[in-house]
């Protein structure tokens, strides 16, 4: 029978063979994933994984501590960790903490397979491309890179295959629907904007009666804008 929400756990073996207590990288992992010798392609997986999930939000920072601490348990990581804080700083509630972890666990489910890192280091043979793309989407979202989405004023569809290329017709296209939405341009226009047609708007929708072609375009804005 499948285990589920193992993913948690599955991390924090992984961070143990592949990081130090710093979140720095080893060159080589350690630990059972060393004894595996896995294939390169599966310890890069690894090594991308785990690297992205503790520098990134994804996970809160208590979370984080949980993935670090040698501990099975999320209750005896906070504890521990509570231990080491210096006089007088507040330490971490430890329901808060496990409330974190349970509610971060589901969000690593919405973007990877529960047995995923499971399948990586024991299957003989699982999609690691498959694991790969949503591995990117993932990072696309949530990692250092989406702050440029964070300059995008439009909310993308959020479930798409990652494509690896576009052709430029294609390409050229998306960018013309994207740009103007771009919070670069926005300023741009909300600084150049002509002042008499922003005039002309504010007749439209303050008159009280409108005949011809104002009530026309009047109809025309309440369409497009209303």
């Amino acid at each position: 029978m499948k285990i589920r929400k193992q993913i948690m756990k599955m991390t924090k073996i992984i961070y143990r063979c592949f990081m130090d207590k710093d979140d720095n990288l080893y060159n080589k992992p350690l630990g059972r994933i060393a004894e595996l010798k896995l294939e390169k392609e599966r310890q890069d997986f690894l090594k991308e994984y785990i690297d992205f999930i503790m520098h990134s939000d994804i996970v809160a920072e208590t979370t984080k501590i949980y993935i670090r601490s040698p501990f099975d348990s999320v209750a005896s990581s906070i504890v521990d960790y509570n231990r080491t804080l210096s006089e007088g700083s507040k330490e971490i509630n430890i329901k808060t903490a496990e409330s974190n972890c349970n509610n971060n666990t589901n969000k690593l489910l919405e973007y990877f397979l529960d047995d995923m890192l499971h399948n990586v280091i024991y299957s003989k043979n699982c999609d690691l491309d498959h694991y790969n793309k949503l591995l990117d989407l993932a990072i696309a979202k949530k990692g250092k890179k989406n702050k440029i989405l964070d300059n995008l004023m439009l909310k993308l569809p959020a479930k798409v295959e990652i494509q690896d290329d576009l052709d430029q017709d294609e390409f050229s296209e998306f960018i013309k629907i994207v740009a103007p939405y771009c919070r670069q341009h926005m300023k741009y226009l909300e600084e150049n904007i002509p002042h008499k047609a922003v005039g002309y708007l504010y007749y439209l929708i303050s008159a009280r009666q409108l005949e011809g072609k104002h009530k026309d375009r009047f109809g025309y804005v309440k369409k497009i804008l209303g």
